[in-house]
């Protein structure tokens, strides 16, 4: 008996160690199941990351261009606006000396029509007084 009990714990001992064998097999087939699981999630979640700061930094350049055209756009705005100023302010300069030429020219024919109407006003005089004498 003591034969058949050896043999029998002997199998007995066999068939756990190949039970344990297959359970730590399904535990490295589960284990290295997730661990690829996992892997392959990290790798997901690494590509997803990289790609949201390709995006952020195309955005950062799309803004980058579109401050450096503003201020492009600001600076001939600028430029135009300092022209306009100097051109209004040579055309107001412009029409001072005319209007001021004007006045001159106004007040010198006024002055010319004042003698001009002193002078027939004269002349009238003159013409009656010579008209007077002259009739009997």
């Amino acid at each position: 008996m003591s034969d058949f009990s050896s043999k029998s714990r002997f199998s007995f001992n066999a068939d756990q160690v190949q039970a344990m064998r297959e359970k730590l097999k399904a535990a490295n087939v589960q284990t290295s199941e997730s661990e690829n699981s996992l892997y392959k999630r990290y790798q997901e979640v690494t590509n997803s990351l990289q790609e949201k700061d390709d995006a952020i930094q195309r955005l950062e350049q799309q803004l980058d261009k579109q401050n450096q055209l503003r201020a492009q756009e600001a600076k001939v705005i600028e430029e135009k606006a300092a022209r306009i100023k100097e051109w209004v302010t040579f055309k107001l300069r412009e029409l001072e000396f005319e209007n001021h030429h004007l006045k001159v020219t106004t007040r010198k024919q006024a002055e010319q029509i004042q003698a001009l109407h002193t002078k027939i006003q004269g002349t009238k005089a003159h013409l009656l007084l010579e008209l007077e004498a002259k009739q009997p």
